[in-house]
């Protein structure tokens, strides 16, 4: 791109000069002095017709507003040369030229700033080796006005390391230095004002937006940027369209485009509509939006919110509201009152302008027009006495406060940068020498810090781009005209400030719900921006209104309508409930039960058959049996951390020292009826029942100590319930609750194994058999148990545990001592050491081995 504008120049140069003709007007201005400004200002609005070659370019529609704003670069100017206060001995001239709005104009008109002092036309002033070092050469230009023009203008510009400022191009393509090293401006890049507009569409809590932008470096870098920043804010584009660069100047093209737009604009619902494109572009498009009777809230760039071209159109005020952003005004001191001494030549300026040689072919109105007109721009040209005249209303209107005043703070800007490189002071003057190289001033421009007539403060940043930030505007509908109005401004930390005085009204009708029934939640359609209403999904909630469906928290759930959260009920198991009253009588009978059969043993502790049972260890069985009933009633109150401690531990000690006293017993019996010599002596060697009891139930002392030590089990609550928070106990240390319980599993499969190999034993009373009974339902009903109890998670966790202790607990009372008691109460006959001699010789004899009677 750079080698083609650099061919662009040489051939706009060396080639035929191609001539301008302005229907009697200049195309250019100048004014003599020390250190020479150049200008560019599209004047004239549009090319009637370009030729590539030959001959006349002819310019036409003249802008009064651009002619303001050539006027404020030239009134700056002229002040600082009056006052003597930044350059004492120093004078700024000015050499300002048309551009007519057309690159390759605003291109040749650069190529002329930049000629050498020696006067050759016929020299490219880019082949040369210091271009601008003469007295008379241009050491920076202030302009283009727009970004694609400004880029062409500042492609040139960074070949000579000329100073460019522009007044108005806010494109952020321009704010790359490795494109663009010489630029600068005095308004803030798009990438702030689209910030601006973006974080104004967050606060109004607009949701669809469209975007109407145009392909040039305006337009095209500002709408992508602004697609950017709505998709970070969640904002929908309902639509984008990028109008063709030359999109007014073909009818039928202009026609299909409009076309297009307004299509979408009526089937795309939208609560606001940007458009990032330059004023001739905009104007085309609010014409029609005024045909087609198009009702919206438009956004306005820099480019047309102030712009009384579009603001003055005919029944404006029917296309809806317009809310605008701007580089932040100001008021140019004295501007208004130069102004009207010069066209009214109480004043006389001290150079040629473009303003003067309107006023010559111009001059201003004798009459005044009616009060209700003055505001239309197309009276600024008027007749009087059949001649062509120009009213001093209109030329006041022109008199903006954002451009003009950029203007002004450009020349400041130079200004103040002149003050630092030639060592300027009041004393003493100015110290350096005015012939010196552009990129000397272009260094000091950069520098620059300063404060402009005490309320402008004013810094370049890395890219050249200004410290000012963004005011927001809105068109007020006063009858059939437009007072355009600041309602705030957006400063460049982020924070947009809307005036105390002014209140938003952002409630905008669409076919699109903004708010749903409780119960509901706004969720955009996959075909187009607009939000319907949903109902939430199980578990979650909604308030209504935009509020998005959420989950309610831990201690609550969403209600059947899920329009509000429930409070949750605690639940866990009491006195009350009937699981816990069966328990309870159940789990009494047991301890009755067991007392009863302690009873009956103590009577009968001296019988064959307590003896055979173990005869103290049976005391001591069931003691342990009776500890096992009372910890399951210690599991039916509400939890608590003693009680959780308590419960599980305590029957797992009990259960253990129960099934080893059981096991001592059938090592007795083992050793009792053993005849082989190998299996008999290993047996005595473990037929100590206190050894065996300790050492077993030792074991399981230490596992429970080091549980309870190091993570016993304690009270939770349980919110994954629906409905219910549930309090419950929690195993602790999952490791050592386990390995306590398979260490019981152990005991039980050792007497099982014991129990099972004893039922060929000559026991009268068939006690191994009970005992491997009442193992095997213990091992049954740990496996039914694990999975009950792992898969439940309500209050009834608690009762299936305490019901598979108390089982567990009843299956050994009932197997194991059952038959017993039975043989006591109704089998005395049995209950007798010849009983027990009878069926021992009975059956050996029946295996052929002898027995021997004492």
């Amino acid at each position: 791109m750079g080698l083609f504008w650099f061919a662009v120049s040489l051939w706009s140069c060396c080639g035929p000069f191609v001539s301008l003709h302005l229907g009697g007007e200049t195309s250019e201005v100048s004014h003599p002095g020390d250190v020479m400004i150049g200008g560019l200002f599209p004047i004239h609005k549009q090319v009637s017709s370009k030729e590539t070659h030959g001959p006349i370019t002819n310019c036409s529609d003249v802008d009064v507003t651009m002619l303001i704003r050539a006027q404020a670069m030239i009134y700056a100017i002229e002040k600082i040369n009056e006052l003597q206060y930044l350059l004492p001995n120093v004078s700024i001239g000015y050499k300002i030229y048309d551009t007519c709005g057309d690159v390759s104009i605003a291109i040749r008109g650069t190529l002329k700033l930049l000629e050498q002092s020696h006067g050759n036309q016929n020299m490219c002033p880019l082949l040369e080796e210091t271009p601008g070092t003469g007295a008379e050469g241009v050491k920076v230009v202030i302009g283009e006005r727009d970004s694609e023009t400004s880029a062409a203008v500042a492609r040139l510009l960074a070949l000579p390391k000329v100073a460019q400022i522009s007044y108005a191009s806010t494109s952020e393509l321009l704010s790359s230095k490795l494109k663009f090293p010489s630029f600068l401006r005095t308004v803030p890049s798009d990438k702030q004002q689209t910030k601006a507009m973006a974080e104004f569409v967050r606060e109004q809590k607009w949701d669809i937006v469209g975007i109407i932008g145009s392909d040039d470096e305006y337009g095209k870098y500002g709408s992508e940027t602004l697609i950017d920043l709505f998709t970070q804010i969640k904002a929908c584009i309902a639509f984008k369209e990028v109008l063709p660069a030359e999109f007014t100047q073909n009818e039928a093209l202009t026609r299909i485009e409009l076309d297009k737009i307004f299509k979408n604009i009526q089937t795309h619902p939208t609560e606001a509509i940007v458009i990032f494109t330059k004023t001739r572009n905009v104007k085309a498009i609010l014409e029609e939006a005024v045909k087609r009777r198009v009702h919206r809230t438009w956004l306005a760039s820099d480019s047309w919110s102030i712009s009384t071209e579009i603001s003055g159109l005919n029944n404006i005020t029917q296309i809806g509201r317009v809310i605008g952003f701007i580089s932040k005004r100001n008021v140019i001191p004295d501007f208004k009152k130069y102004v009207h001494q010069l066209v009214s030549q109480k004043r006389k300026s001290t150079g040629d302008s473009f303003l003067l040689n309107y006023l010559s072919r111009y001059p201003m109105c004798s009459h005044a027009l009616e009060e209700d007109d003055r505001d239309s721009p197309s009276l600024c040209e008027s007749s009087d006495s059949g001649q062509k005249c120009l009213q001093l209303h209109c030329l006041r209107n022109s008199i903006d406060h954002d451009e003009s005043y950029s203007v002004y703070l450009a020349v400041n800007v130079i200004a103040h940068a002149l003050n630092s490189l030639l060592e300027c002071n009041n004393r003493d003057g100015c110290k350096g020498n005015t012939p010196f190289p552009a990129w000397e001033l272009l260094q000091e421009i950069k520098k620059v810090n300063t404060t402009v007539d005490g309320n402008t403060h004013i810094w370049f940043d890395e890219n050249g781009d200004p410290s000012t930030g963004q005011e927001i505007l809105e068109w007020n509908i006063e009858g059939s005209k437009v007072n355009i109005s600041s309602i705030g401004e957006y400063d460049t930390s982020g924070t947009i400030k809307l005036h105390s005085n002014h209140s938003m009204d952002n409630s905008i009708e669409t076919n699109c719900s903004k708010s749903c029934e409780p119960g509901y939640e706004l969720k955009q359609s996959n075909t187009s921006c607009c939000k319907t209403c949903h109902p939430c999904k199980d578990k979650l909630y909604s308030n209504g209104g935009e509020a998005e469906c959420q989950a309610c928290p831990s201690d609550q759930y969403a209600s059947p309508k899920k329009d509000c959260c429930l409070q949750k009920e605690i639940t866990f198991l009491t006195w009350g409930d009937g699981l816990v009253i069966a328990l309870v009588v159940f789990d009494s009978l047991g301890a009755v039960l067991t007392v009863l059969v302690g009873v009956l043993f103590t009577v009968q502790r001296s019988t064959p058959i307590v003896k055979a049972a173990g005869g103290y260890l049976c005391f001591l069985a069931l003691l342990s049996l009776l500890v096992c009933f009372a910890s399951v009633a210690v599991g039916l109150s509400e939890p608590s951390d003693v009680t959780c401690m308590i419960q599980v531990p305590l029957f797992l000690l009990a259960f253990t020292l129960c099934i080893s006293c059981i096991l001592a017993n059938l090592l007795q019996v083992f050793v009792g009826f053993s005849f082989r010599v190998t299996m008999t002596s290993a047996l005595k060697s473990l037929n100590r029942p206190a050894v065996v009891i300790c050492v077993c139930f030792g074991v399981q002392v230490l596992l429970c100590s080091l549980w309870l030590i190091l993570n016993p089990p304690n009270k939770i609550t349980l919110n994954d319930h629906e409905t219910q928070i549930i309090i419950a106990c929690c195993k602790g240390s999952m490791f050592l609750s386990i390995a306590m319980f398979l260490y019981v599993c152990l005991l039980s499969v050792v007497c099982f194994i014991f129990a099972y190999n004893g039922r060929q034993l000559p026991d009268l009373y068939k006690n191994a058999r009970y005992v491997a009974v009442s193992m095997l339902v213990y091992l049954v009903m740990c496996i039914l148990f694990l999975p009950f109890y792992m898969t439940s998670f309500n209050k009834y966790r608690q009762g299936i545990q305490a019901c598979a202790l108390m089982v567990t607990t009843y299956s050994v009372l009932i197997c194991h001592f059952g038959p017993k008691c039975y043989i006591m109460l109704f089998k005395k006959d049995l209950n007798n050491e010849s009983a027990i001699a009878e069926y021992i010789r009975n059956h050996y004899n029946q295996k052929s081995i002898r027995v021997l009677s004492s």
